[in-house]
């Protein structure tokens, strides 16, 4: 399967930012035709008061946004991966990945299960569950004989998630992110490297890139993918644009040969060992 990343710089400009989006996939669509385009987290809308997030969140898929990627799908004829926009839903507001097919059905939906809560260097504090609400199921999808799992930034900390993926049988890792930079620049290389080496799957990283417009926040770019070996393939810095890369399901087969590490764990399991029960260690 042939995939595109593209690499934002979404402001709180929803206009803008829709009109970029629909550029670069456009772009790259009349480059070398994908089936797949992975949008980065907060694609619509960037940044924004608490206020601004929930007066341009949306129910999915009648929302304005939701038809705009769903229109672009089946005109295209490939499906679109929206990294994430902002979801209502009973009072609640959720941080979503949007996903359609190339008839531009609504393929699945999932929303962000860890939020992030945590000060940055310098001192600057992040307080996601202060605006957002967190999702409650594991999603993974296919599309073309390709099985997807959904992945949104700060998740990427947290291994159990992914090990979970790999128990789904899942062949590539979509991680939509709008890491702040000083996040980004010490782990995002290594936990992305990682995160493939030990689900042995590619990891397709779609990254927004530089400043907002009010210059409080900047993400570090560095979109990627990488190989179920945990070689990078291919890599954005901090510019906007897009990648294209195919994938090729036999060295998922080839490495998962290789290092059976699921039947391995399986094995400790079944011999009796408990992980949660520190006394074993």
């Amino acid at each position: 399967m042939r995939v595109s990343i593209v690499q934002l710089n979404s402001h709180d400009d929803v206009e803008r930012n829709l009109c970029e989006a629909n550029r670069l996939i456009r772009e790259a669509h009349s480059a070398n035709p994908a089936q797949l385009y992975i949008l980065p987290e907060y694609t619509p809308f960037a940044g924004g008061s608490v206020e601004q997030k929930r007066a341009f969140a949306e129910t999915i898929p009648e929302g304005p946004v939701s038809r705009f990627f769903s229109n672009l799908a089946s005109e295209l004829s490939a499906g679109i991966y929206c990294g994430s926009l902002n979801e209502t839903q009973g009072g609640q507001l959720f941080n979503t990945s949007v996903i359609f097919d190339r008839s531009g059905e609504l393929l699945a939906t999932y929303r962000k299960l860890y939020l992030m809560d945590a000060t940055l260097p310098g001192g600057r504090q992040i307080l996601e569950s202060s605006v957002y609400s967190s999702g409650s199921k594991i999603v993974t999808f296919e599309l073309g004989g390709v099985r997807f799992a959904c992945s949104i930034c700060y998740d990427l900390r947290f291994p159990e998630l992914f090990r979970a993926f790999r128990r789904r049988d899942v062949d590539a890792i979509i991680f939509a992110a709008a890491m702040p930079k000083e996040h980004a620049a010490a782990h995002l290389e290594v936990l992305l490297r990682a995160r493939a080496i030990e689900t042995q799957s590619f990891v397709l990283a779609s990254h927004q890139c530089g400043k907002r417009a009010n210059n409080t926040r900047e993400s570090s770019g560095h979109s990627m993918i990488i190989d179920p070996w945990g070689a990078i393939e291919a890599r954005l810095y901090d510019e906007v644009g897009y990648l294209t890369y195919d994938l090729d399901l036999d060295r998922v087969k080839e490495v998962r040969a290789r290092i059976p590490v699921i039947a391995a764990a399986d094995g400790v399991i079944s011999s009796g060992v408990s992980f949660a029960d520190s006394g074993n260690w």
